[in-house]
């Protein structure tokens, strides 16, 4: 079993969200794990939603249970405020 990510990079402002759009050949979504390698900079659920928490950049990794993979990286920067 394959799987693939709509995306294979991102840039996201801190706070803002994106949930990747996941397909696993022959198989499901509850199939897959979902890593990051810098939980600074971006989190990820169980579902494939990337949440931008701090400045940098990280790497997703969507992993089958057989040990098929496919990677996202995450840009985050800030976004600027609008004081009023």
């Amino acid at each position: 079993k394959s799987v693939k990510l709509d995306k294979s990079s991102i840039t996201l402002g801190t706070t803002e969200t994106y949930t990747l759009k996941t397909t696993v050949e022959n198989g499901t979504l509850s199939q897959v794990s979902f890593t990051t390698d810098n939980s600074k900079v971006a989190g990820i659920d169980n579902n494939g939603k990337i949440t931008a928490v701090g400045v940098g950049t990280s790497k997703i990794t969507a992993k089958t249970y057989n040990g098929k993979t496919a990677s996202c990286t995450v840009v985050s920067h800030l976004i600027k405020q609008v004081l009023l």
